[in-house]
């Protein structure tokens, strides 16, 4: 009987604290706001539940391990609309209708489909929701005006005209550590940033790469653009590699990968063109061709082969 009611107990809590239903709508058109990405999180900023919501705008607010001692808030971050957090007030049952207004700074970017195009490295911290500002207006002023002297500073005046923030990820170590125990961290802040370098020119939409900095703007981890030289402006296009990769007997259109990334120890970019096959017996072959991304000369092809284990 002691089971029983122990249980009957945990069914009403879970009851209790389930009941609440949000209705997201979009402020301009007045339509439900559907697939957006909401999330619940407490105040360690530890994610307690996420969903998409309904074709219909709605997002049901639910807490597993609900704590009474803490508090909650629904989250939504999309780049297309301004940032959400509120407090859920678990007392009110019905249905709360949230307008989520336009971003007037979204600026969604399209590109020419035969140009490069990188999405920023992206951190899981666990059940940790980093924040995530999109614009270095966002950052405290030191660290935006560090950032920007360090860049500045690495690829040169020219480069750096050509470079814009794309994104990033803040982490606070106080509600990190609550989370974390263990994490071993010397600073409050630390700042993942993504930068975007562009040359449409070159058939460069977007060349991204992350910098990490610390709660003094110390540079943590080095951005992966070339560090400024007589040849770090010069590029030849992607069309123009394309064709010395052709002639090898390389490039297959709608097959063969390409890439751009940074060589730390000759300070370039290279242009990679990836195969990747796999054999009837198991056997996974990935060939890589390498080209010099600021003169156009070959460097390597490298053949890795692999084994499939069940």
């Amino acid at each position: 009987m002691k089971k029983l009611i122990q249980f009957s107990l945990l069914i009403c809590s879970l009851n209790l604290f389930s009941q609440s239903t949000i209705k997201f709508v979009d402020f301009t058109s007045k339509k439900p706001a559907k697939d957006i990405l909401a999330h619940i999180i407490n105040d360690n900023d530890v994610l307690e539940n996420t969903g998409i919501t309904d074709k219909n705008g709605y997002f049901y607010l639910k807490v597993l391990k609900f704590d009474k001692t803490k508090n909650y808030y629904y989250y939504i971050d999309q780049a297309n609309y301004i940032k959400v957090k509120e407090k859920i007030d678990w007392e009110i049952k019905d249905t709360i209708t949230v307008e989520l207004k336009a971003n007037p700074n979204y600026r969604a970017k399209n590109f020419p489909k035969e140009t490069l195009v990188m999405n920023c490295p992206y951190f899981d911290f666990g059940g940790y929701v980093s924040k995530e500002p999109r614009s270095l207006s966002e950052l405290p002023i030191a660290i935006s005006t560090k950032v920007k002297s360090y860049l500045l500073s690495r690829v040169g005046k020219k480069f750096y005209k050509n470079i814009y923030f794309k994104q990033g990820q803040i982490i606070d170590s106080i509600p990190y550590k609550k989370y974390f125990e263990n994490a071993k961290m010397e600073t409050r802040y630390y700042y993942f940033l993504c930068f975007a370098y562009t040359n449409l020119e070159k058939g460069i939409g977007e060349y991204t790469s992350n910098v990490e900095l610390d709660e003094f703007g110390n540079i943590i981890k080095d951005i992966d653009f070339p560090k400024k030289s007589s040849t770090s402006n010069k590029f030849i296009s992607l069309e123009e590699i394309k064709k010395k990769a052709v002639e090898k007997n390389f490039f297959i259109k709608d097959k063969t990968n390409v890439e751009l990334d940074y060589d730390t120890v000759n300070n370039i970019l290279v242009w990679k063109f990836i195969n990747e096959e796999h054999k009837e017996n198991g056997i996974f072959l990935q060939s890589e061709l390498t080209y010099n991304a600021h003169n156009g000369n070959f460097l390597d092809l490298k053949v890795n082969k692999g084994e499939w284990v069940e």
